[in-house]
């Protein structure tokens, strides 16, 4: 069964939807996903974002608590936009989650809204 019929929104049981059925007339601007999830690889939530084209060009930041290389090389080559190692510490992590935020909310470019890319090299 594919990924996206069984990954679901976080929505109580009753109200579940799947990530297939959803609307994106408003998508998020930014995923923090953490590889270690409860019914689901993380890595295989990566894939699965990153082959869909209505949601490939969202950036994913991982953010968890493995220190494991493998983790690190796997998820940039699956396509995650940036790897941070997730603070133990409450305050730590707050001000890291608001840190990624600003960045990538406010101070970088995101692709145009219509999902196409302009060429930087010149003609």
């Amino acid at each position: 069964m594919p990924l996206s019929r069984t990954m679901k929104t976080g929505c109580p049981p009753a109200r579940v939807q799947l990530i297939s059925e959803r609307s994106f007339e408003h998508p998020p601007k930014l995923v923090l996903l953490d590889l270690k999830l409860p019914k689901v690889d993380g890595m295989e939530v990566l894939k699965q974002v990153k082959r869909d084209s209505r949601t490939k060009t969202i950036p994913i930041v991982i953010m968890t608590s493995s220190k494991e290389e493998r983790d690190l090389v796997e998820g940039y080559n699956l396509g995650a936009n940036s790897y941070i190692q997730k603070p133990v510490d409450f305050d730590h992590f707050r001000e890291t989650v608001k840190t990624v935020g600003l960045y990538w909310l406010v101070i970088n470019q995101p692709v145009p809204t219509n999902g196409t890319r302009q060429s930087v090299m010149p003609r």
